[in-house]
Protein backbone atom coordinates (compact mmCIF):
# COMPACT_ATOMS: atom_id res chain seq x y z
CA UNK A 1 0.00 0.00 0.00
CA UNK A 2 1.70 3.39 -0.83
CA UNK A 3 0.00 6.70 0.98
CA UNK A 4 0.61 9.64 -1.09
CA UNK A 5 2.64 12.46 1.08
CA UNK A 6 0.54 14.78 2.46
CA UNK A 7 1.26 18.44 2.34
CA UNK A 8 0.28 21.83 4.08
CA UNK A 9 -2.20 24.45 3.38
CA UNK A 10 -0.92 27.45 1.69
CA UNK A 11 -2.73 29.65 3.92
CA UNK A 12 -0.71 28.17 6.60
CA UNK A 13 1.97 28.87 4.73
CA UNK A 14 1.73 32.42 4.15
CA UNK A 15 1.45 33.60 7.33
CA UNK A 16 4.95 34.36 8.02
CA UNK A 17 6.67 32.63 10.53
CA UNK A 18 4.26 30.42 11.67
CA UNK A 19 4.90 27.18 9.03
CA UNK A 20 8.03 25.28 7.84
CA UNK A 21 8.59 25.23 4.22
CA UNK A 22 6.43 22.24 3.69
CA UNK A 23 3.04 24.48 5.61
CA UNK A 24 3.15 22.56 8.75
CA UNK A 25 3.04 24.31 12.04
CA UNK A 26 5.76 23.14 14.96
CA UNK A 27 4.33 22.52 17.65
CA UNK A 28 5.27 21.83 21.54
CA UNK A 29 3.73 18.65 23.11
CA UNK A 30 0.95 20.64 24.09
CA UNK A 31 0.57 21.17 20.25
CA UNK A 32 0.36 25.13 20.32
CA UNK A 33 2.91 26.44 18.05
CA UNK A 34 6.11 27.59 18.47
CA UNK A 35 6.31 30.61 16.82
CA UNK A 36 2.39 31.43 18.19
CA UNK A 37 1.69 30.17 21.24
CA UNK A 38 -1.97 31.13 21.02
CA UNK A 39 -2.20 29.06 17.87
CA UNK A 40 -3.06 25.57 18.65
CA UNK A 41 -2.40 23.06 15.36
CA UNK A 42 -3.52 19.23 15.23
CA UNK A 43 -3.74 16.49 12.80
CA UNK A 44 -2.30 17.37 9.00
CA UNK A 45 -1.51 21.00 10.32
CA UNK A 46 1.28 20.09 13.09
CA UNK A 47 4.49 19.05 12.18
CA UNK A 48 5.27 16.23 13.90
CA UNK A 49 9.07 14.95 13.39
CA UNK A 50 9.79 11.06 13.30
CA UNK A 51 11.26 10.12 16.37
CA UNK A 52 13.23 6.98 14.42
CA UNK A 53 15.82 7.18 11.35
CA UNK A 54 14.39 4.87 8.16
CA UNK A 55 16.92 4.16 5.11
CA UNK A 56 12.98 5.45 3.13
CA UNK A 57 12.15 8.51 4.86
CA UNK A 58 9.01 8.46 6.28
CA UNK A 59 6.42 10.74 8.07
CA UNK A 60 4.18 10.66 11.05
CA UNK A 61 0.13 9.03 10.21
CA UNK A 62 -1.77 12.43 10.97
CA UNK A 63 -4.93 11.32 10.04
CA UNK A 64 -7.90 9.28 11.47
CA UNK A 65 -7.06 8.11 15.17
CA UNK A 66 -3.36 10.11 15.13
CA UNK A 67 -5.48 13.38 14.65
CA UNK A 68 -8.05 12.58 17.05
CA UNK A 69 -5.50 12.25 20.20
CA UNK A 70 -3.61 15.30 18.30
CA UNK A 71 -7.16 17.33 19.37
CA UNK A 72 -7.76 15.83 22.07
CA UNK A 73 -4.54 17.19 23.38
CA UNK A 74 -5.22 20.63 22.16
CA UNK A 75 -8.70 20.96 23.63
CA UNK A 76 -7.27 20.55 26.88
CA UNK A 77 -4.68 22.49 26.45
CA UNK A 78 -6.66 25.59 25.28
CA UNK A 79 -9.17 25.20 28.04
CA UNK A 80 -6.31 25.25 30.95
CA UNK A 81 -5.22 28.50 28.65
CA UNK A 82 -8.89 30.39 29.12
CA UNK A 83 -8.52 29.66 32.94
CA UNK A 84 -5.08 30.39 33.06
CA UNK A 85 -3.92 27.12 34.52
CA UNK A 86 -0.76 25.43 33.47
CA UNK A 87 -1.01 23.09 30.61
CA UNK A 88 -1.29 19.77 31.50
CA UNK A 89 1.14 16.72 29.44
CA UNK A 90 1.22 16.32 26.13
CA UNK A 91 -0.33 13.01 24.15
CA UNK A 92 -0.14 9.96 26.19
CA UNK A 93 -1.87 7.45 23.85
CA UNK A 94 0.48 4.62 22.23
CA UNK A 95 0.49 5.64 18.27
CA UNK A 96 -1.80 4.13 16.00
CA UNK A 97 -2.30 4.07 12.24
CA UNK A 98 -4.90 2.61 10.38
CA UNK A 99 -4.91 2.29 6.28
CA UNK A 100 -7.56 0.68 4.48
CA UNK A 101 -7.63 0.38 0.51
CA UNK A 102 -10.93 -1.03 -0.14
CA UNK A 103 -9.68 -4.87 -0.04
CA UNK A 104 -6.67 -4.60 2.70
CA UNK A 105 -6.12 -2.75 5.89
CA UNK A 106 -3.54 -2.28 7.84
CA UNK A 107 -3.32 -1.42 11.58
CA UNK A 108 0.34 -0.22 13.09
CA UNK A 109 0.68 0.11 16.61
CA UNK A 110 3.77 1.63 17.74
CA UNK A 111 5.16 1.69 21.55
CA UNK A 112 5.87 4.95 23.51
CA UNK A 113 9.93 5.62 23.48
CA UNK A 114 11.62 7.42 26.00
CA UNK A 115 13.33 10.56 24.86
Amino acid sequence: MVVPPFAGQDVVRATPGLSDDKGYVPVQDTYQSKAYPEIYAAGIAAQVPAPWQTAVPIGIPKTGFPTESMAKVAARNIVAAIKGEPHPAGDDGAPLALLRDGRHAICAVGDRQPG
